[in-house]
Formats: structure tokens, C-alpha cells, sequence
């Protein structure tokens, strides 16, 4: 039976973070996630899933950040790790996966916004889920502003789109190095 569900890092079965490891290291060797945890603890991630049994299907990961725009702290939530199986793909479980994940950003009430980069031709599964592309410095820790090959996407998570355009319009979002 198929079924969405999300764990914290001490409830996560072993199986399915195996899984979760496995894709990672493959698709992305770079986060080195066989000699440390997939994410930080203090970033108090959160695992939405997307399984059949044991088998997992897609997955999305949500964590607590913190970022500054102008010198002012913010409390972010960010989505990353978004990934299907590849025999699973084009059957809607990245929108189910995603759409759970953000659904659980809106309610925690716990961030000004949220935000993810994603490849540019896979911006679309995200603005079916209220995610809009923005143009954006990003810095991280104290270095200069980066070039990004990703979309920056970000998604108000009190409903207020003017005054989170405002809030970015022309601002330098700096943020800590970490894997997302």
C-alpha cells in the first residue's frame, strides 16, 4: 500500500534510510552522507516520504535554517534532497512528496519563508505547489555572493507574497554553509 508519512531522525526506519543514503550518494556524492548524518541535527530535519511496504518511492527533506537579508536575522525553512526512484517517475509521487512537505512548512508557523533551489527544468513540480523562481543574491557564511546554476524558489509561509517580494526585492540573502 502507498502511503506519505514523515519522520524525525530518531523515528526514521533504518530501511528506508538506507534508501535515502543510497540515492544521496549517488546523485549527490558531494553532501558525503556515508560518514555523517544526511543532515545536520541542529537543523531539526524532517523526513516526508512517500513508500510502498519498505520500498521508498520519493522523499523531501525540510529543515530549520536561519539566513540575513540586510543584517537582519530570519528564520527560514528550506526544502531539499527531493528526489523519485526512477522506476517510479511521471507517476505523481514527486508532486505527493512535495506537496505533504509543504504542506507541513505551512502549518509549523515556525519561519518567515521557506525556500529551495532545484534544477531549472524542474521548477514547475514546485510552483504547482505555490513555489515562485526568484532572482536573488545568495552569499554563504561571509563570502561574496555566489553564482547559482540552480532556481532559487521561495514560498511565503504566512500567505504574504508582497511582502515577501518586498522584503527580497534587490537584497543579498546570506546563509550558512550546510548540505541542502
Amino acid at each position: 500500500m502507498i502511503e506519505t508519512r514523515r519522520y524525525r531522525p530518531d523515528e526514521l526506519p533504518l530501511s528506508l534510510e538506507l534508501q535515502i543514503r543510497s540515492f544521496m550518494r549517488v546523485t549527490w556524492p558531494q553532501l558525503n552522507v556515508a560518514t555523517r548524518p544526511i543532515a545536520p541535527p541542529d537543523c531539526n530535519p524532517v523526513y516526508h516520504v512517500v513508500t510502498d511496504g519498505a520500498v521508498l518511492i520519493s522523499h523531501a527533506m525540510v529543515t530549520e535554517e536561519r539566513g540575513q537579508i540586510n543584517g537582519r536575522d530570519y528564520r527560514m525553512l528550506g526544502m531539499g534532497t527531493v528526489f523519485t526512484y526512477p522506476d517510479f517517475r511521471e507517476k505523481g509521487f514527486g508532486g505527493q512528496v512535495v506537496g505533504a512537505a509543504t504542506e507541513s512548512m505551512l502549518q509549523a508557523g515556525s519561519a518567515d519563508f521557506g525556500m529551495l533551489f532545484t534544477p531549472p527544468e524542474r521548477g514547475a513540480l514546485f510552483a504547482r505547489h505555490g513555489w515562485q523562481s526568484i532572482e536573488l543574491d545568495i552569499a554563504i557564511g561571509s563570502e561574496k555572493p555566489i553564482e547559482l546554476e540552480d532556481t532559487l524558489m521561495v514560498h511565503p509561509l504566512n500567505g504574504e507574497w508582497e511582502a515577501l517580494e518586498h522584503l527580497l526585492e534587490g537584497a543579498t540573502l546570506r546563509i550558512q554553509p550546510h548540505s541542502w
